[in-house]
């Protein structure tokens, strides 16, 4: 028997999913319906499963069977990196859970900009490195170069105006941009990251380019030349100037005006530029003008230009020729037929350069011929003086003008008698010989002839016409008897031979005469000394030159002849020099060769100089001497050497007043190139903020952003080799905000005169500033020049630490704006009042102060200087507590005593009734804090906008100022010593009492002066009504006859303090208190 037994299942085991965490990862730019995952489990019951997600999810969809997920919409990782999905499987009766973790990969996506098209504006000549403004692009890509960005600009800058940070966006000035080039750029910048691939975009960027007053107006060119007639009409236009300007009608930067300051007869209009004749011309006063035109525009600030107009004046024939000199003249008879005898000069106030000329009567027998057009009076028939001995000719001369203007002269010509026999020498030749250096007046020979003639035509003068060789001047002749004599001193070596050209003349008129040669020969004696060819040699060797060379030669020349005009050559030794040289050089004595003994140090001696003689033979022998400089040339063989090695100097972070910092000095040796010294960075970076040039000049173009920079410069030679410097220059550069430490003076002096007094300016400075801050230094950062001014802007530096290289650790304190403008002490007028050792500001004519910034800042105090301060503060106080504690105990000891004393007087009286008060109130105003309607009684003019504040000081009298009271003898009088210090009652704010202008009590008030040299001080004496009534708030003259007074009121001269004291009890009941509080 078999049973069959179906076991039934039971659902008894949950769904177990292969996984239970699933992680994957997906793009996110894959495409809906993309498959993800898929998510598997098994049912141990084997019952079927289906899948489910546990909420819905909007990006994807479960297949409910095969548990495979897909993607239903586009992801987004920018906007959720990270999907986590829960999925349940169910077996119908039991369910587990998977999660799946989907993880969105970043796909690069091309960034965005804010706007697609920007628009800026820049004023043309902005400076190089001035931000315009920033464009702005987004990339939603979170991960990686995905999101890094760079800016470039695309097209639109090719003037290069414009360049643009790569890494912020920013717009930068490149090169100054120019309306007058370009009025707008339209740029195209890219945005791109650095994702792969690269994604990028593009946007607009408009800048208008907004035109300033750069361009002064210009003419066609810089003269011009015009020309009129002397006859112009007053008020006529003579010509039209015109300019052009190259800026925009923006602000009237193109338009122009005309004006002329030339003091010329001409006007010119100043809008259309026509020139107009204001007074008549003259060419015969003035032919021409010159007429300078400014052309100027309106914009801010105006900018003119200059053209110079010529003005030539034409000639109008209005005036007359006149005829220069006077013609009257003697010829004689035999006077040659067609030579000229004179010619007519003539002038015109014209231009006119031809004239007519003709003769209108006295030519006798047409004796002369006038040239028509050159005027010359020319002989043309022969003379008879017997016949005529006289001509008096009228010439007339008129001009080519329209119409034609003349005039006339008289000429008178004589005709004079004629000598015909000529006198002849004895000799046709003469010889003569005389020593050199022969005394004046020495006969040398004579000449002698004779002549036919008689009368006045037989007498013989004798003369030197001429001298064929020789100098000139070194003998005369007596012209009666022929004799030739020496009138000068002769030399030979100068001129050994003479020929003279002799004349003998007759005393006819006209004269006749002959002419012979005449040689005279000068004998030699010794006389010369040797002249060298040079008035001084000079040479030049190199310092490292080889010994033995020949160097120069100094040759002598002696003109005497034989053993005299033999020379040798030596150095003179007789002299510093020649020792000093003969170190160094040796002469050869035959030839006057110079030659090096021993190499020269050019650094020990740049150059030599010594004499040298050149000696003859004669005798006695003769000398003399030339001055031989030898120039050492250099060898580059020193290095350059910093002086000194370390600067220390401040910049400006971002204002660049003046562009040096400081300048580096080095020096060298040696000399020429070898001593031209350049500078450069140790190390060289050619990115570095600042550069040096050749001169030494340390600047920066960039913006500074660090406090404090140091820099190490070596210097080099121009040698070759070139040599560097052992140590480098070691430069301090500490920066600062101008806006917070510069302050600006407005001088009005010359950029000349304050550079003149500059240092004593700075010096000036200096000392104010070292009143507060004693190690502080004060330097000027730049100058601007205003031509009749200059402003001035300075910086100070709290203390002096940093100038040692030892402390180039330690911070650089610059002092603010405000420290400086306070210890100014400026008035309403911002100009500085302060005075140091009674020196003004009066010679620097400050017209004002102003801080750089607008805010006025100040500095914390210095903590070095504050310890110290603290230190000396703390000894000062030490010592004053003490000296304080030892006079209060000696005042308290001596007022105890006193009080003793003064309590047994039950009758003690401040003031004997019927007589003066004894002691005197000295009232002591501070005139630093008036009230406005208070007055001055010095000046008696009201001090406005203060307030007055006083003090009562009590002072006793001097004992002899005191009438003798009556009273008892018992009665103790009031005895003060009189060096006791003044006690002090303060009153009421709105007291004031004025000085009394009359003695009190026969004397007058003390001078109190000495009290504080910051206060005025007024005093008045008090009258005894003062102590029976509260104290009034005006002044009471001194009484002019004894007043009564309570004799139980009285002063406490410890506490100052008013009180009235019942003479049975000796108890005291207080009136009024130093605080003017009655009781």
């Amino acid at each position: 028997m078999s049973i069959a037994v179906e076991i039934i299942n039971q659902n008894e085991w949950p769904p177990t999913f292969l996984k239970s965490a699933v992680q994957v990862s997906i793009p996110e730019n894959q495409l809906p319906r993309t498959p993800v995952v898929t998510v598997s489990a098994i049912d141990r019951d084997n019952d079927r499963l289906t899948y489910n997600f546990r909420t819905t999810y909007r990006n994807f969809v479960l297949d409910s069977n095969s548990g495979e997920i897909f993607l239903t919409s586009p992801l987004d990782r920018e906007m959720e990196d990270v999907y986590e999905l829960h999925v349940l499987a169910s077996d119908g009766g039991r369910q587990s859970t998977a999660t799946v973790m989907v993880e969105v990969i970043d796909v690069n996506e091309p960034p965005q900009f804010t706007k697609s098209n920007y628009r800026f504006s820049v004023n043309e000549n902005t400076a190089s490195g001035q931000t315009i403004e920033s464009v702005t692009a987004d990339d939603k890509d979170t991960t990686g170069d995905n999101m890094k960005l760079s800016y470039s600009i695309v097209s639109g800058n090719g003037e290069s105006f414009f360049q643009i940070n790569p890494n912020t966006g920013k717009l930068i000035v490149d090169s100054p941009p120019d309306y007058e080039v370009a009025t707008e750029v339209l740029l195209v910048i890219r945005a791109t990251d650095k994702g792969t691939p690269q994604q990028s975009e593009v946007c607009s960027v408009r800048i208008e380019i907004k035109d300033i007053n750069d361009n002064q107006p210009m003419f066609s060119s810089s003269t011009i030349q015009i020309w009129i007639p002397e006859d112009v009409a007053v008020g006529k236009s003579v010509t039209q100037i015109f300019a052009s300007d190259k800026d925009s009608a923006l602000n009237g930067n193109n338009k122009l005006s005309y004006s002329s300051d030339s003091n010329v007869p001409f006007e010119i209009d100043p809008n259309s530029g026509v020139v107009t004749v204001t007074n008549d011309l003259d060419r015969e006063t003035t032919e021409r003008y010159e007429m300078i035109v400014i052309a100027t525009d309106k914009g801010n600030p105006q900018l003119s230009g200059t053209l110079t107009v010529d003005v030539l004046v034409t000639d109008v024939n209005d005036n007359p020729p006149s005829v220069i000199g006077t013609y009257d003249t003697t010829i004689p008879e035999d006077f040659a037929i067609g030579i000229t005898i004179f010619s007519i000069k003539v002038q015109d106030p014209d231009n006119n350069s031809n004239f007519n000329f003709s003769i209108l009567t006295g030519n006798i027998d047409s004796s002369f011929t006038l040239d028509p057009t050159d005027g010359y009076l020319i002989l043309s028939s022969k003379l008879d003086r017997e016949l005529v001995e006289r001509y008096e000719i009228v010439i007339q001369v008129a001009d080519v003008g329209d119409p034609s203007f003349s005039t006339s002269v008289t000429t008178t010509i004589n005709i004079d008698d004629v000598n015909d026999v000529k006198p002849a020498f004895k000799s046709s030749s003469y010889d003569f010989s005389v020593k050199e250096h022969t005394m004046l007046a020495t006969t040398v020979g004579k000449v002698e002839a004779t002549d036919g003639d008689e009368g006045e035509n037989s007498k013989l003068f004798y003369s030197i016409a001429t001298l064929w060789t020789g100098g000139d001047g070194m003998f005369a002749i007596n012209q009666s008897s022929g004799e030739i004599y020496t009138i000068k001193d002769l030399d030979r070596e100068i001129e050994a031979q003479y020929l003279l050209w002799i004349r003998v003349q007759d005393g006819g008129s006209p004269p006749f005469s002959t002419e012979i040669n005449v040689n005279i020969t000068v004998e030699d004696i010794n006389d010369q000394k040797p002249v060298f060819e040079k008035q001084a040699y000079k040479a030049s060797i190199l310092e490292n030159v080889a010994k033995g060379s020949k160097i120069l030669t100094a040759k002598a020349l002696d003109l005497d002849e034989g053993l005299n005009g033999e020379v040798i050559y030596e150095i003179d030794f007789t002299t510093q020099e020649g020792i000093l040289a003969e170190q160094f050089f040796g002469v050869r004595s035959e030839s006057g060769d110079i030659i090096l003994k021993r190499q020269v140090d050019r650094e020990v001696y740049q150059e030599l100089t010594f004499p040298m003689i050149a000696r003859d033979s004669g005798a006695p022998p003769r000398s003399s001497k030339v001055n031989v400089t030898i120039e050492i040339i250099d060898v580059n063989d020193n290095r350059p050497q910093f002086l000194p090695q370390f600067y220390n100097s401040e910049a400006s972070m971002t204002d660049y007043c003046d562009a040096v910092i400081t300048t580096v000095i080095a020096v060298d040796r040696d000399s020429e190139a070898n001593a031209v010294i350049s500078y450069r960075l140790n190390p060289t970076e050619t990115d570095s903020l600042f550069q040096v040039d050749n001169f030494g000049d340390v600047k920066s173009g960039n913006q500074l952003t660090e406090s404090k920079y140091v820099l190490q410069i070596e210097s080099f030679d121009g040698g070759e080799p070139p040599l560097t410097s052992l140590k480098d220059a070691l430069v301090r550069i500490d920066t600062f905000e101008s806006e917070m430490v510069v302050i600006t003076f407005y001088l009005q002096l010359t950029l000349v005169t304050y550079l003149a007094m500059e240092n004593e300016f700075i010096d000036h400075l200096q000392e104010v500033f070292r009143e507060d801050f004693p190690t502080s230094y004060v330097r000027r950062w730049c100058i601007t020049d205003k031509i009749q001014s200059v402003i001035v802007h300075v910086y100070a530096v709290r203390n002096d630490i940093t100038n040692d290289v030892k402390n180039l650790q330690l911070e650089k304190t610059f002092l603010k704006n405000g420290d400086l403008i306070e210890r100014l002490q400026l008035n309403l007028n911002e100009i500085p009042t302060v005075s140091v050792e009674g020196k003004t500001w009066d010679r620097f004519q400050v017209e004002k102060v102003v801080p750089l910034g607008e805010t006025l800042l100040y500095s914390p105090p210095d903590p070095v200087t504050q310890a110290e301060e603290k230190n000396d503060l703390g000894l000062i106080l030490g010592l004053t507590f003490g000296l304080l504690a030892f006079l209060i105990i000696s005042v308290l000891i001596v007022y105890l005593a006193w009080r003793r004393k003064w309590c047994k007087n039950r009758d003690f009286n401040f003031f004997n009734s019927s007589k003066n008060p004894r002691v005197q109130i000295i009232e002591i105003k501070s005139l630093s804090d008036k009230s406005p309607d208070d007055s001055d009684e010095m000046t008696g003019s009201k001090i406005k906008g203060t307030k007055v504040t006083s003090i009562l000081a009590v002072f006793p009298l001097k004992h002899t100022e005191l009438p003798k009271p009556e009273r008892d003898t018992n009665e103790p009088l009031l005895n003060i010593p009189r060096s006791q210090a003044p006690v002090f009652m303060k009153t009421s704010p709105n007291l004031s009492i004025q000085r009394p202008d009359t003695p009190v009590f026969g004397k007058t008030s003390p001078d109190y002066s000495g009290i504080s040299s910051r206060q005025e001080f007024k005093s008045v004496t008090l009258s005894p009504s003062l102590f029976g009534n509260p104290m009034s708030n005006t002044s009471t003259p001194a009484p002019t006859k004894p007043v009564s007074f309570n004799p139980n009121r009285g002063i406490d001269f410890v506490t100052g303090w008013i009180y009235e004291e019942d003479p049975e009890t000796k108890t005291r009941k207080w009136l009024r208190t130093p605080d003017s509080d009655s009781r």
